[in-house]
């Protein structure tokens, strides 16, 4: 008997996955060893994997200055406060009175 092909596996396996049936009902059918067409498709699932490409990675792009959108309060008691500029003026307030109470 001759040797299958890689090809001729991987054609198998792929006719096998479409057809909706479990590994021993397929071999059957087509008069395979169900070990062997589960190791085809092991291999063949794993050369995949391996080819794939590699895992993404970060890439560290520059930080806008803090100053872009940014107001910068400066209390009697000499705390700096730095705000966005769509800020809550209550929260601001009240948080420059607790600073100028416990200066």
């Amino acid at each position: 008997m001759q040797r299958s092909t890689k090809a001729e596996w991987a054609r198998r396996v792929a006719r096998w996955r479409a057809s909706g049936l479990s590994g021993p009902a397929f071999s059957e059918r087509e008069g395979l060893n169900v070990r062997t067409l589960r190791y085809w498709s092991w291999r063949l699932d794993k050369e995949a994997r391996e080819a794939a490409p590699t895992a993404l990675s970060f890439v560290e792009l520059p930080s806008l200055p803090e100053a872009v959108g940014m107001l910068e309060v400066v209390a009697e008691s000499g705390h700096t406060v730095r705000v966005p500029a769509d800020f809550d003026a209550g929260a601001l307030e009240r948080l420059l009175d607790l600073l100028e109470a416990r200066a």
